[in-house]
């Protein structure tokens, strides 16, 4: 901590210009099915955040760790050469080393990307991203899991369920992605005045969207069902295989055609564990492939060869997968809940998790209602077209100014 190269700067000060810091210090590359998480939403919302950088009647100023962002161009990059891994080391950069930096570097409004925020910041105005309510959400419903979970990831849970209650309470601006999100925090901690809905962007096919037209399903090819989500008790992979069985069943020209791919970072050890052993007695076990994160696969790379993409979570905030899988023209089969509801609208089918009935039912629709589907997954090439992170970056540069607009008052 005390070394004097600990801090290096990439900055040409604008004296004149206000300020906003984005701390992306504490975050490790997402490595969900699509490497997604807080990382991927803070890089890409930055990249185009800089190139609106012309736009923009502030500076940005950028906290990240040693080779986390590349292109230094259009803002200051701090680099701070901390190893946050360790909890005491990541206390001690949220809570004490990134207010000082505020104070002394004089930032105006900080943003910070998740809700894990500091006790004090004086003379700074926050935003928080709030992404979902995740940790509480397994506390409140998988009380054997937190049990197994022993007392360090225990008090590693309260910690983060304390910060984002914090987070609420105390921060000047919020921003949510999505309405679902907005609401479950007004009912968790009441209402926010400046609560905002941002959407986050999607990654799009690389070809381009127009290019990208719905995929007729071959009934003489393989089936290929992707499931992209990270092993956690609550994304369903359990009912989504209890499902895709009996489809199989029902459907037996199908059985030795599909083609199975669960493709994600393994989150629980022990809901992981219990998923390989049921996967092992399953009568599709040969036709079940496991596929872990890996950062050189494109997200283009991730659709293109899949016929259906399920979802069957029990929670989410936004449901970053099924919202790409419509953007690349694949048909989506997902939980009946709100978020996806809303996210997704028309270019879906929704099916109760818990049902395996549904599951295969929706499943079949899919591939034997072929014009049916063509709709369905045309209407989701549409509504994807809502989600571009260049809107994302011109609303949240619109929040920071009301907060600047909040600090200069405070000056007067």
């Amino acid at each position: 901590m005390g070394n004097p190269s600990a801090f290096k700067s990439y900055a040409t000060w604008k004296v004149s210009m206000q300020k906003v810091a984005l701390d992306l210090v504490p975050l490790s590359p997402g490595r969900g099915g699509g490497g997604g998480g807080v990382t991927r939403y803070s890089i890409e919302l930055l990249q185009s955040l800089s190139e609106l950088c012309h736009q923009l009647d502030f500076e940005l100023v950028v906290f990240a760790q040693p080779g986390q962002i590349v292109d230094v161009q259009s803002f200051s990059l701090v680099e701070v050469n901390i190893d946050v891994t360790g909890i005491l080391r990541r206390l001690l950069w949220v809570h004490l080393i990134l207010p000082v930096l505020c104070l002394v570097m004089r930032i105006d409004v900080l943003h910070k990307l998740a809700t894990e925020c500091p006790i004090a910041l004086p003379g700074t105005k926050l935003v928080v991203t709030v992404h979902d309510f995740m940790t509480e959400f397994l506390s409140d419903n998988f009380v054997d899991t937190k049990l197994k979970a022993g007392p360090l990831k225990f008090m590693h849970s309260a910690y983060f369920r304390l910060i984002a209650k914090r987070a609420l309470s105390r921060s000047n601006f919020v921003i949510v992605p999505s309405n679902s999100v907005g609401d479950e925090a007004i009912k968790r901690f009441g209402p926010r005045p400046n609560l905002y809905t941002i959407y986050n962007g999607i990654n799009r096919p690389s070809a381009g969207l127009n290019q990208c037209a719905p995929r007729y399903i071959d009934c003489q090819a393989p089936l290929r069902i992707a499931y992209i989500a990270s092993f956690s008790p609550h994304k369903g992979h359990f009912q989504a295989l209890a499902g895709i069985e009996l489809f199989a069943k029902l459907n037996p020209q199908y059985s030795t055609r599909l083609q199975v791919e669960f493709r994600g970072h393994v989150v629980d050890v022990d809901y992981h564990r219990d998923f390989l052993f049921r996967s092992s007695s399953s009568v599709l076990r040969n036709e079940i492939h496991f596929i872990n994160y890996s950062s050189t696969v494109s997200v283009t790379d991730l659709y293109a060869s899949a016929d259906i993409v399920m979802l069957l979570s029990m929670y989410e905030g936004f449901g970053l997968p099924p919202a790409e899988a419509q953007a690349h023209g694949v048909p989506v089969i997902c939980s009946d809940m709100e978020p996806f509801h809303e996210v997704l609208q028309d270019g879906a089918l929704y099916v109760d998790s818990a049902d395996p009935s549904q599951i295969a039912h929706a499943i079949h629709a899919v591939v034997s209602q072929q014009d049916a589907t063509s709709a369905r997954t045309q209407a989701g090439v549409r509504n994807s077209q809502r989600f571009t992170w260049s809107k994302t970056a011109d609303k949240t540069a619109r929040v920071y100014r009301h907060a600047l607009a909040k600090s200069a008052e405070n000056c007067r």
